[in-house]
């Protein structure tokens, strides 16, 4: 029954997949909407039945997974090296490249142990922004941001952002651990990577978007391990006032991290940084009022709201020196178009 269910699926699988190739590579034409999503059904239909149907009688999943990898990184060739070259940037090459995108992150977890897992796809993130830099390859560094979202969730990571900023001190918080701080440390090279090589151009807000992403990455990972080390550090010297030292030490570290967006925001190459600024006064701003007043005490309400009050102070000015440098620098030529993907 089982041998049966397999050789229908893959049969279907594979006579659709060469249905769908032969209409968008050799007919050269966009695939439609109803054809992407008739394909994307019967595959991940086919695969993860298969999947659970070969977890359910205990069988090695191995097999899926490598076919999944190389599917996907064929996916990958056919839209770079054919589809981007003969048919451009159209409908065939976003689904062919994220088919890819999808295929392998379920390959890969299912081949690469759970421990090191985070450590693979955040070298692929890392692969894919190098290359995507290099080429100019819009699409690889969103994959880039991608893998490493990807590997940071699978170290808990959000978890680890939420308990340092939220979470109560009345019980243990996540830490980071090597996986986390590997991937973060990955994210951050990823990120000057994707700077240095579109440093000097004007870029407009869409094609930042994988730096954005990358940057909330990094920012969560550094907040994280401030508040941690500086709470682990000052709370042996403050005694049943954890909850307090906890709201000033949030507090002080978001303060510090928007003065820091905003002053590196003043270079034309760092200009998603300053899109966080706003955000970031604004919850800075209701913790003090749902935290800060609800568990300080004089002293550290006073740290709270001088941090707040000087990152309030200093962020707007910093900015808008970004915003007049920013219009001088783009009235000194016309905006490059590119094609790249």
């Amino acid at each position: 029954m089982f041998l049966t269910l397999f050789v229908n699926l893959g049969a279907l699988n594979t006579s659709l997949g060469g249905i769908f190739l032969g209409h968008t590579l050799h007919g050269r034409r966009d695939a439609s909407y109803f054809e992407i999503l008739q394909s994307l059904g019967c595959l991940l239909a086919g695969f993860l039945g298969a999947v659970l149907v070969q977890k359910s009688n205990d069988g090695s999943l191995a097999a899926f997974g490598w076919a999944a990898v190389i599917v996907g990184t064929g996916c990958y060739v056919i839209a770079f090296a054919f589809v981007r070259r003969s048919q451009g940037r159209h409908l065939n090459f976003f689904y062919y490249a994220w088919l890819g995108l999808l295929l392998m992150l379920m390959g890969t977890a299912f081949v690469i142990p759970v421990r090191w897992l985070p450590h693979f796809w955040s070298s692929l993130g890392l692969l894919a922004a190098v290359t995507g830099g290099r080429y100019d390859r819009w699409t690889l560094r969103l994959h880039s941001a991608t893998y490493l979202i990807g590997a940071a969730i699978s170290t808990d990571l959000p978890a680890v952002g939420v308990d340092t900023f939220v979470a109560s001190t009345s019980h243990p918080w996540h830490s980071m651990g090597t996986p986390g701080l590997v991937v973060w440390l990955l994210a951050a090279l990823a990120y000057f990577v994707l700077v240095a090589t579109q440093r000097g151009q004007t870029l407009v807000a869409w094609r930042r978007l994988p730096r954005f992403l990358l940057v909330i990455l990094v920012l969560t990972g550094a907040g994280s391990l401030l508040v941690a080390v500086s709470f682990k550090w000052l709370s042996p010297l403050v005694s049943h006032q954890e909850a307090a030292l906890a709201a000033a030490v949030r507090t002080c570290v978001l303060a510090i991290t928007i003065i820091c967006l905003a002053a590196a925001s003043r270079s034309a190459d760092f200009v998603e940084l300053s899109w966080l600024v706003n955000p970031l006064l604004v919850v800075t701003g209701l913790k003090l009022l749902v935290e800060d007043l609800r568990h300080g005490t004089p002293v550290s309400l006073f740290l709270g709201f001088t941090c707040f009050g000087i990152s309030l102070i200093l962020a707007p000015r910093l900015r808008r020196r970004e915003s007049i440098s920013s219009n001088v620098n783009a009235s000194d030529g016309p905006e490059p178009t590119s094609d790249s993907s």
